[in-house]
């Protein structure tokens, strides 16, 4: 009677199935610089831009070509601190900060030109909906638009005198914007449906609000003072606050990589996760220094900066399940030798084989 054996097959893979935040510049030699943004034209390509932590904080643009492998530090003669950055396309890309400061690159980063902003301001956040239409907002409630991809720039009526922190778009027309005081009081979340022409507000609530986030077109998600999160999923008509965290602590940034998968970033290392759209958040240890900026290209590669540190996410690598077992024949007597195969998973390095007592592997 024949005898038929079945084998288990067991692989390895190099990438590591739970690598997914880590730690790739830590600079602890001062002066620390304060990284405060991040934008990726693509996995391997991107800019960070903040200041040094030196007398006047003057700028610092950092660039890296191969995914935060290395950085090259690019000259700029800019005294003051830039605060965000934000790219059109593979080569046009603007960041800004103080005293009205708006630069432009054509060269993904390289070389940078001033670009006239008509207002002195602190100018907190950059952003582009569409190639054409941007928006940028910041200190005293300032709201400046462009629609001609960025080479000139008109101020809005703002709603507000307070600072505008973050500012966020779901198309060209349709927008929030999150604002705070300096002491973390006295948050609010604006919004506009005419493309800035005129802004209601939201919600308020007593703790400031800093970071916004849109999960999808109808679900915006503002953190801020006190680790504390609101909701809403509805446009902004109504909303709920989904997390309060630690007294003192509070959320600077936020940023979705898929309408259900999000990340809150702020003080003392503060790195929030959420799988569900915003309804529930689970931190995440990994640094202690104050986290300030975060962008993710696409959904499996994503970067923080904060003070003198650049995380890196990158997606676990699951391999495929491995096919099925081939034999050259069943096994007709115990002193048979018998070959088995199995197609070549990708990613795998190594293959382990079981077979049952009494057996023997001679080779494999």
């Amino acid at each position: 009677m024949k005898k038929i054996y079945f084998f288990l097959i067991f692989f390895f893979s190099i990438p590591a199935a739970f690598a997914q935040w880590s730690v790739i510049y830590n600079n602890a030699v001062a002066p620390i610089e304060e990284f405060r943004s991040c934008y990726f034209i693509n996995p391997s390509l991107g800019i960070v831009v903040g200041a040094q932590t030196v007398a006047g904080n003057p700028a610092i643009i950092r660039r890296t070509t191969n995914g935060g492998a290395t950085w090259t530090n690019i000259t700029n003669i800019y005294t003051d601190t830039l605060r965000s950055v934000w790219f059109i396309n593979d080569t046009v890309g603007y960041a800004c900060g103080a005293k009205g400061r708006i630069i432009k690159t054509t060269d993904a980063g390289l070389n940078w030109d001033t670009v006239y902003s008509g207002v002195s301001n602190l100018l907190r956040c950059v952003m582009f909906p569409t190639a054409q239409t941007g928006y940028i907002c910041g200190g005293g409630g300032v709201i400046l638009k462009s629609t001609d991809g960025g080479n000139t720039w008109n101020q809005l009526a703002s709603p507000l005198a307070q600072d505008l922190i973050n500012i966020r778009f779901a198309n060209q027309d349709t927008g929030y914007a999150s604002s705070s005081l300096s002491t973390f009081l006295n948050g609010y979340v604006i919004r506009t449906f005419d493309g800035g022409a005129t802004w209601d507000t939201a919600h308020t609530n007593a703790q400031g609000l800093l970071g916004i986030g849109l999960a999808n077109d109808s679900t915006i998600l503002s953190g801020g003072g006190n680790q504390t999160i609101v909701r809403s999923t509805d446009w902004g008509q109504t909303w709920s606050t989904v997390y309060t965290g630690t007294a003192g602590t509070n959320f600077r940034g936020c940023w979705f990589a898929t309408p259900s998968t999000g990340y809150m970033v702020g003080d003392i290392g503060s790195l929030f996760k959420t799988t569900n759209g915003g309804a529930n958040w689970t931190p995440i240890t990994l640094v202690t220094q104050g986290i300030l900026g975060i962008h993710f290209p696409n959904a499996d590669t994503g970067y923080a900066v904060g003070n003198g540190i650049i995380l890196k996410y990158t997606t676990p690598c699951v391999p495929p399940a491995p096919s099925a077992i081939n034999a050259s024949s069943t096994v007709a007597c115990s002193f048979d030798t018998v070959t088995y195969c199995v197609a070549p998973v990708p990613t795998a390095t190594s293959y382990v084989w079981s077979v049952p007592a009494g057996n023997t592997i001679l080779s494999g």
